[in-house]
């Protein structure tokens, strides 16, 4: 069995710089937990992070500050911390447009304070289609070791392969009922309906 796919020329931007900051927090296995960025994000009136500052954005009190970070040669960000370490990515767009946000060894991302899953087993195959808005855009990773960034189809519907299911064929076996599987990102607002590829 063979699966050909054609592939085409995808724009990347990866997140290189961003701001890091350490809140005290409390998941464990309650039914709810306490984190103090999450709750500024839903009260909707968070505004981006400025180094140096808390998460009121002022730089009075104790309180844990938003630090510079840089990724490593890999583009992946080695923060030192523990639960409740969060990095901060900005990304300025052109136009309201669709991306993909592709990111790994985090437990949840917030995009413009809407809260998406994490990958924190670094799979790197949760491809998660976003609609930038115009301007400034925010991303807030819960994690330490994380990498990411966006990618910009030329094409609105492709296929991943990298998370493929396939059968597995045994010698004397019929194949003719075999079936396999690939993911379909669809990166428009309108369901896929009798597509062939």
């Amino acid at each position: 069995m063979s699966l050909t796919v054609k592939t085409y020329a995808q724009k990347s931007y990866p997140f290189t710089t961003g701001l890091s900051i350490r809140v005290i927090a409390n998941y464990n296995r309650a039914a709810l937990y306490q984190d103090p960025l999450a709750y500024a994000i839903y009260k909707g009136a968070f505004v981006a992070p400025v180094e140096g500052n808390n998460i009121e954005n002022n730089k009075t009190g104790n309180d844990p500050k938003w630090t510079k970070v840089t990724a490593d040669t890999a583009n992946k960000f080695r923060i030192r911390g523990g639960e409740g370490t969060y990095l901060y990515f900005s990304y300025e767009s052109a136009k309201e447009q669709a991306a993909i946000l592709n990111m790994n060894g985090n437990s949840a991302v917030f995009v413009n304070g809407e809260l998406h899953m994490g990958d924190p087993y670094s799979f790197g195959w949760m491809n998660i289609v976003v609609k930038l808005k115009k301007g400034r855009n925010d991303f807030f990773a819960r994690g330490r070791m994380v990498q990411g960034g966006l990618t910009f189809p030329e094409k609105p519907v492709l296929l991943d392969v990298r998370d493929a299911t396939r059968p597995i064929i045994v010698a004397g076996s019929g194949t003719a009922t075999m079936k396999a599987a690939v993911v379909v990102i669809n990166t428009t607002a309108v369901p896929l309906k009798n597509c062939r590829y």
